[in-house]
């Protein structure tokens, strides 16, 4: 179920944006859901400094449901979603210390890390990207197991 931007009042969309300085052009975010239970959310974001990437962010599992495969369920849905805007580059960026099975999963997948330096005062960031022009097999969102009605239809 996308959650916003549209359901976020305009107020609060306006207000993240100039809070971000205005760095995001436009964003998608999403609740996960699986028999009618949110168990987590996503969401994609373009970013002025990387104009021809697009980024994942609002990635999590409730923790209730983690260790049960969604994550990387929902991550592969997330990357398919980014696929299909055609963009050439996925990306996120994320804090060492406090993501550690997500930073396990996206080194597992084989996303190319760097160390995240763009923003003044910013430490123990990392980058993760992936190309979506020549994804893998074992990357491919397709050949992951499907669970039916996980991740809600974009509106």
């Amino acid at each position: 179920q996308k959650i916003f931007p549209a359901n976020m009042p305009l107020e609060l969309l306006e207000s993240i944006n100039n809070e971000k300085l205005g760095l995001y052009p436009w964003s998608e975010f999403y609740l996960v859901s699986k028999d009618d239970i949110y168990i987590g959310l996503t969401g994609l974001y373009g970013y002025s400094q990387y104009p021809d990437d697009v980024f994942m962010d609002w990635y999590g599992v409730w923790p209730q449901f983690r260790r049960h495969g969604y994550g990387k369920e929902i991550l592969f849905e997330t990357i398919k979603m980014a696929k299909e805007k055609k963009f050439p580059t996925f990306r996120l960026y994320t804090e060492v210390g406090d993501n550690d099975a997500a930073i396990a999963l996206y080194r597992k997948i084989k996303m190319h890390e760097e160390l995240y330096t763009l923003e003044i005062g910013v430490k123990n960031m990392v980058m993760f990207s992936y190309p979506l022009t020549d994804m893998p097999l074992e990357m491919a969102p397709d050949q992951v197991l499907r669970r039916p009605g996980l991740l809600s239809p974009r509106m």
